[in-house]
């Protein structure tokens, strides 16, 4: 049997699919993605940091309360994620389940004091509203999550978009 022959590099083929089908399958797997939202609970538990949740409901509410107490704060951080799925008790974005723990272990190890406002955007389709507030909101424009903002005065200091906001190296440099 020659490993050049088109019948060989065909199955070849389809079982490196297969195989990364299969990788992929485990990498994202309720388990897996449960363990991590598990390991994040138990890091909230244990935040010095001074923590506050809102919704799109109590957002301006929330948000008021945020900015009046933010002198007190060497950091002040917005972190908009996505809601948690009620029968599976994870967040339905697979974004949000990497980046949450790794944010809160930057976070807690940090020896400044820091506020932190957790901004839920609602669930999937709530947030797939292109008519989002958020995604409107001049002072945010959010377009994904999770996005982590700091906040100083009146105005976004930096932020981390959906897609390094699980880096440590940026947590870190934004939070400092």
């Amino acid at each position: 049997m020659s490993w050049t022959t088109p019948s060989t590099v065909r199955l070849l083929g389809i079982w490196i699919l297969f195989s990364c089908a299969l990788w992929l399958i485990r990498l994202n797997s309720p388990e897996k993605l449960k363990k991590t939202d598990q390991r994040a609970s138990r890091l909230r538990e244990k935040m010095t940091v001074k923590t506050t949740d809102a919704t799109v409901a109590t957002f301006e509410a929330e948000f008021g309360k945020f900015k009046s107490e933010a002198p007190k704060y060497k950091a002040n951080l917005i972190l908009f994620l996505a809601d948690k799925d009620p029968s599976t008790s994870l967040s339905w974005c697979p974004d949000c389940v990497r980046a949450e723990p790794v944010i809160y272990k930057k976070l807690e190890a940090s020896s400044d004091d820091v506020a932190l406002l957790r901004a839920y955007v609602g669930d999937r389709p709530t947030w797939k509203n292109p008519q989002h507030p958020w995604r409107h909101d001049p002072r945010f424009k959010l377009t994904g999550v999770p996005t982590l903002i700091r906040w100083e005065g009146e105005a976004i200091k930096g932020r981390l978009d959906d897609h390094e906001a699980h880096l440590e190296d940026k947590i870190a440099a934004l939070v400092a």
